[in-house]
C-alpha cells in the first residue's frame, strides 16, 4: 500500500511539472506571458529605431552613404556589353635576337618581378638554353603581371649576365636585341 500511495505521488508531482512549464507555444513567431504578447520582431524594431535616431543625428553625406546602402543591386540587373572579353589572361611574345651570342652557349630566364621590380626566381615563365643567342616563345601572363625580368646568363665559365625589364606599357610583343 506504501508502494501505491508513493506511485501515485511520484505521478502526480512530475504531471504538475509538465503542465506547470507550459504546453510549448504555437507556430506563430510570438509568445504569450501572461497578457504581454512579446514578438520577435521586437529586436528588430529597436534596431530600427536606433538606426532612425542616428539618422536623424548624422550630416547629410552620412545620410546618403545609408540611403546608397539600402538599394541592393542583384546580378541579374548587371548588363555587359557583347564585346566585353572575360579573359584573366593575356599573351606576350617573346623574341631574343643577341647577334653577339652567337656560338656562346647562354641560358634564359624570364621571371615576374617582385614588389621591388628584381627579378622573382620563385615566378619564371620560361627557363632555358638559348638556339645561337636566338629565342621566340609566347609566354600566358596572368592579369595582375605588370612586369617581367629576363636574365641571360653566358655559359662560358664567366659570370657574366645580362637583365632586362618589360612592362605592361611596352605591348604584347618583347623584342630583346
Amino acid at each position: 500500500m506504501y508502494q501505491v500511495k508513493q506511485l501515485n505521488s511520484t505521478i502526480i508531482i512530475l504531471s504538475l511539472a509538465l503542465f506547470g512549464c507550459g504546453s510549448g507555444g504555437d507556430s506563430n513567431d510570438s509568445n504569450q506571458v501572461g497578457n504581454t504578447e512579446i514578438s520577435a520582431n521586437t529586436a528588430t524594431t529597436s534596431q530600427t529605431q536606433l538606426n532612425e535616431t542616428k539618422q536623424v543625428e548624422s550630416s547629410n553625406s552620412t545620410q546618403n552613404i545609408i540611403n546608397e546602402t539600402e538599394q541592393t543591386v542583384k546580378t541579374q540587373d548587371l548588363i555587359v556589353e557583347q564585346s566585353f572579353g572575360f579573359k584573366s589572361t593575356s599573351s606576350l611574345r617573346v623574341n631574343i635576337e643577341l647577334i653577339d651570342l652567337e656560338g656562346i652557349p647562354s641560358f634564359a630566364s624570364i621571371c615576374q618581378q617582385d614588389d621591388t621590380g628584381e627579378i622573382d626566381r620563385r615566378n619564371c615563365l620560361y627557363q632555358g638554353n638559348l638556339n645561337q643567342g636566338k629565342l621566340a616563345i609566347e609566354v600566358k601572363l596572368a592579369n595582375h603581371v605588370q612586369g617581367l625580368n629576363a636574365e641571360i646568363w653566358l655559359l662560358d665559365g664567366s659570370a657574366k649576365h645580362l637583365k632586362f625589364t618589360w612592362n605592361k606599357n611596352l605591348g604584347q610583343v618583347w623584342s630583346i636585341n
